[in-house]
């Protein structure tokens, strides 16, 4: 039986002690390991709903992000073929529809998948009940968005939120949420080897020594962490491989650039990152601005940060660090404001010395029902 075993805590708790991770540069190729159970989510595999998980908001199935959506369309399903649109939607979140469904014990048989193609596979009869199936593009469920708040869509009116729904790309969500699982849709591991000319790791890693191993965008220096540093192909061309079209960025930095919002970041690798740029003296600890959290931040907080910045709150500190008397660090908080010790983290942490902490998902509850400050 083969074991696979993560080691990204204990290098981080290697980092917190001081001492130096030495690394191997391979060129900004991170190559995950594959499950059987990744391949059958790949296609679309039949769950029972109440299988599901949402701890972080974001449904989730054995650890992996998915989307959730029912194939038997019924006398509809011709239709739903001509057109996506009019078919069932597929859900992304925990939102109040499918929680009627849990309460009214529906049995629709449903499916769990997480590829990135917009097509989802349909079977039913047209009007006729001659049987049909095929691919369709169905629509997200605006609910979800809202529960999500993905891109603002809470604080938009109808207009709005339907360019959302039209504009909505399955690997940007996916990307979005990276950090919070360990497993990733296997085509975004896969689309990280291709188009790189032979001479790529030799290119990467001379771009890095020509900037100290140092960020373009935020100014983090990565000496030991050179594996978190990737080197950036301004026109989105890989092959071109010109000095003018190389910028090194930190792979937080990377995946916001324009058309890179299909990367996986590492939880793990945020928080280092972070510490870094803490200790570097890169991020503000008094008054941060809104612009700068953003730059800062893990992309899975956006909605929080949304609702924080609507109903009044101001800026909070990215990647805090609670310490004990001797300034061990014993807490990594996401988000907080400190001068109300109010913190948020991915996985909700014991509340420590007067601090009120919070998870991703009840840190969403909490800033959706908060009543705006006047």
């Amino acid at each position: 039986m083969k074991l696979s075993v993560s080691f990204d805590s204990l290098w981080h708790n290697v980092q917190q002690m001081g001492a130096k991770n030495i690394t191997l540069d391979i060129g900004d190729v991170w190559k995950p390991e594959l499950d059987p159970l990744d391949a059958e989510l790949a296609k679309g595999r039949e769950v029972n709903i109440h299988e599901l998980e949402a701890d972080n908001g974001v449904l989730s199935f054995k650890g992996r992000q998915v989307v959730l959506y029912i194939p038997d369309h019924g006398i509809r399903a011709q239709k739903a073929l001509d057109d996506g649109g009019t078919g069932n939607k597929f859900h992304i979140a925990q939102c109040c529809t499918l929680n009627e469904m849990k309460q009214k014990k529906r049995l629709d048989r449903y499916f769990a998948k997480n590829n990135l193609s917009e097509q989802f596979h349909i079977h039913g009869s047209n009007e006729y009940e001659t049987a049909v199936e095929g691919h369709t593009s169905l629509n997200v469920c605006k609910h979800c968005l809202n529960y999500l708040n993905y891109k603002g869509s809470a604080y938009m009116k109808s207009a709005g939120r339907n360019r959302v729904v039209g504009d909505f790309d399955m690997g940007e969500f996916f990307s979005t949420y990276s950090s919070v699982f360990r497993h990733m849709p296997k085509e975004m591991g896969a689309s990280y080897t291709k188009g790189y000319t032979d001479d790529w790791a030799d290119v990467s890693s001379k771009a890095k020594k020509a900037v100290n191993n140092t960020c373009s965008e935020c100014s983090v220096t990565l000496n030991e962490y050179r594996h978190l540093l990737h080197t950036h192909h301004i026109n989105g061309v890989k092959h071109d491989n010109s000095r003018q079209n190389l910028k090194v960025l930190c792979i937080d930095c990377h995946r916001k650039q324009p058309m890179h919002d299909h990367m996986f970041v590492k939880h793990a690798d945020m928080q280092t990152i972070n510490h870094l740029r803490r200790e570097q003296g890169l991020i503000k600890e008094q008054a941060p601005d809104w612009s700068t959290v953003l730059n800062l931040a893990d992309p899975a907080f956006f909605g929080v940060l949304a609702h924080a910045r609507n109903k009044g709150c101001g800026p909070p500190e990215v990647g805090y660090e609670l310490t004990d008397d001797r300034g061990k660090v014993i807490e990594e908080l996401e988000l907080a404001w400190p001068s109300t010790k109010f913190g948020i983290a991915i996985d909700k942490p014991e509340n420590i010395d007067g601090w009120y902490l919070l998870g991703l998902k009840d840190a969403m509850d909490y800033f959706s029902n908060l009543q705006p400050r006047r």
